[in-house]
């Protein structure tokens, strides 16, 4: 089983800028929410994690895993441009390779198991969401421009809105966490789907009605993104509050194009 983590994309589904200061790179417990990532993904067993990162971040990236060795073997991909959904159809067809894959994007940052949710896609042979009710989340959820789901009384999910391409706000109860887990059947349909020059449009309806969820309201979970999250992430990691540490990149060479190394 493999491991994508979107660390790509140069505006949140704010509007902020995610370059000056790159989520996956914030400190908590004294280690970046990446480095937390990768450990989760080990516990469950995947061997091999591609993080899609953008152009002059791979140094930095690279440098976690140099000080801090996880289970995995991490594979750091350059690639700029890439956004929300694009973003994890890329990664899905790139690096599934037949088996599950388990994507998440950077700014997650959690201390629940990813078990469940891996048991979870095997048992039902179907792609699965990670949801949270927005009771278990800090804050007011409709302020933070969270995703949603709205979901039938068998799980099935009826309405689903991306915080970075939906306008308005559902109000649903349940809160669209970015944790997937993706099925080779999902994989094997996006690419049919592609190959016949699908619209993004309909290819994203396609794929949640093929989707099923999975509610995580145990552990800690917080968008790093946002900033009264963030709030609630440093004090539950007893951390000094990440906004005034400024991660330097050297972006000097902007013609280094995609390519996978192996830390």
């Amino acid at each position: 089983m493999n491991g994508l983590i979107i660390a790509c994309g140069k505006k949140d589904s704010l509007g902020n800028d995610r370059l000056m200061n790159p989520r996956g790179l914030m400190c908590f417990g004294k280690r970046e929410v990446v480095a937390h990532i990768v450990d989760k993904m080990a516990d469950v067993g995947v061997s091999s994690v591609w993080i899609i990162v953008e152009q002059g971040l791979r140094e930095a990236y690279e440098t976690v895993f140099k000080k801090s060795k996880s289970g995995c073997t991490v594979y750091i991909e350059e690639f700029s441009g890439l956004e929300s959904v694009p973003a994890y159809i890329y990664g899905a067809l790139r690096f599934s390779h037949g088996a599950p894959l388990v994507a998440i994007a950077d700014d997650n940052l959690f201390t629940f198991s990813l078990a469940p949710l891996v048991e979870s896609a095997l048992r039902r042979d179907k792609s699965v969401l990670a949801v949270r009710d927005r009771s278990a989340i800090d804050g007011d959820a409709a302020q933070m421009n969270l995703g949603e789901v709205v979901v039938d009384r068998n799980g099935k999910i009826t309405k689903f809105r991306d915080s970075f391409t939906d306008a308005g706000i559902l109000h649903s109860r349940l809160i669209a966490l970015d944790i997937w887990v993706f099925h080779p059947c999902t994989v094997a349909l996006i690419d049919a789907l592609l190959k016949k020059n699908t619209p993004l449009a309909s290819l994203t309806k396609t794929f949640i009605n093929n989707l099923s969820c999975y509610e995580m309201n145990d552990g800690f979970w917080a968008d790093v993104g946002k900033k009264s999250l963030r709030h609630s992430a440093s004090l539950y990691f007893s951390k000094s509050l990440p906004d005034e540490e400024t991660v330097s990149v050297d972006s000097e060479d902007p013609s280094s194009h995609s390519r996978p190394l192996r830390i």
